[in-house]
């Protein structure tokens, strides 16, 4: 079973209603949604797999993934909405949001929803195609060369990922010269070919002139009279034009490319338990209005602040490649967390209550990233 029929497999009839109902759509709907949508979104994380970094963020979601619990709560799909975000980046998934929309005819906010859902079930599905064993950079990288003709089929006729950001087109192959050299040396041979040798015709006029000599000594008994020499005609042979062979160029050396470090399981698991908190702050800090659903907030946020500090503890004591793919997580949910922060901040009588611990988070990440 190839990795799209896999992720698809998981969908039961009767999730397949309750997704229905959750998007506002027929269940028929609802099946055309799924066969777009999961296609494109594995065709994307392929794209992110095969960038610099992208294997190690993709192993982190992977090692964080957990149990899938119920794929249409809500919280289901701000989880599905964050790990989206935090692999491809927020003007992929809002470029995938916008095409399936008008693709699909349905609005962005379903669309938005449908992605959600998903998200953790096209994970689950790449986790359960390495049946057990625990995956790699390697073994992900083979996973979506293996499966890259499946999922490009499966992508519905007029859906086209070309203008997406994070997707690319192939280029046209190189034509080649051989057949050009192959006519030009046949119309070269082909005077060769046509040549005619004279010396077909000597033969029979020798053979005729013997003959006339020796009845012209029978009948008048003369002495022998010998026949004219017959001077051999001159044999012109064709000059064959040259034939100038081109170039073939030399094929350039392939770059060896160098092999991806190994990256600890510490890391990977660090890296999980980072998009999850990520996660959960961006859900705590959406909820605030006002001064009271700050009030209500804040035991989480301080929660928040002393879960990253442990994690911090952890971070520094990573070698350089788990270092390097906690930051990559870091980075990408880095800048979404300051706009929201600044913008709860702005709410009357909000900024005094949450801006210690706020100010806290974020010192904290500044220095995981220093």
């Amino acid at each position: 079973m190839n990795l799209v029929d896999l992720v698809k497999s998981q969908l039961t009839p009767d999730m397949m209603g309750k997704l229905a109902g959750q998007l506002g759509t027929s269940e028929t709907q609802a099946k055309s949604a799924v066969s777009a949508a999961v296609p494109t979104l594995l065709s994307a994380l392929a794209g992110t797999t095969s960038q610099a970094g992208g294997a190690a963020k993709m192993l982190s979601a992977l090692s964080g993934l957990g149990s899938m619990g119920d794929m249409f709560s809500g919280a289901s799909a701000e989880k599905g909405s964050g790990l989206l975000s935090s692999l491809l980046g927020g003007g992929t998934v809002s470029g995938i949001v916008s095409l399936l929309s008008r693709f699909l005819g349905l609005g962005g906010d379903p669309t938005s929803k449908l992605l959600g859902y998903l998200a953790p079930m096209v994970l689950s599905g790449v986790m359960s195609s390495f049946k057990g064993k625990t995956p790699d950079a390697a073994g992900l990288t083979n996973l979506f060369a293996e499966n890259k003709s499946a999922i490009a089929n499966a992508i519905p006729s007029g859906l086209s990922l070309a203008n997406i950001p994070g997707f690319t087109n192939a280029s046209e192959p190189v034509r080649s010269t051989a057949t050009t050299t192959t006519r030009n040396v046949g119309r070269a041979a082909e005077p060769v070919t046509e040549a005619v040798s004279p010396l077909k015709y000597l033969l029979p006029l020798l053979g005729l002139a013997a003959l006339l000599g020796g009845l012209w000594w029978v009948f008048n008994q003369a002495p022998a009279v010998p026949a004219p020499a017959v001077k051999a005609p001159v044999v012109v042979t064709p000059r064959v034009p040259e034939v100038t062979m081109p170039t073939v160029p030399a094929i350039p050396n392939v770059p060896v490319i160098p092999a991806i470090p190994a990256i600890p399981a510490e890391a990977l698991k660090l890296g999980g338990d980072l998009s999850g908190w990520f996660t959960s702050l961006t859900g705590s800090l959406g909820g605030i209005t006002d001064a009271a659903t700050a009030e209500a907030a804040l035991p989480r946020l301080k929660d928040a602040a002393s879960q990253l500090e442990s994690a911090k503890s952890v971070f520094d004591t990573l070698p350089a490649p788990g270092k390097s793919s906690v930051l990559s997580i870091i980075t990408s949910n880095l800048g979404g967390l300051r706009d929201l922060i600044a913008k709860v901040a702005s709410i009357p009588g909000v900024g005094g209550l949450v801006k210690p611990v706020t100010d806290s988070i974020l010192n904290t990440l500044t220095a995981m990233g220093s």
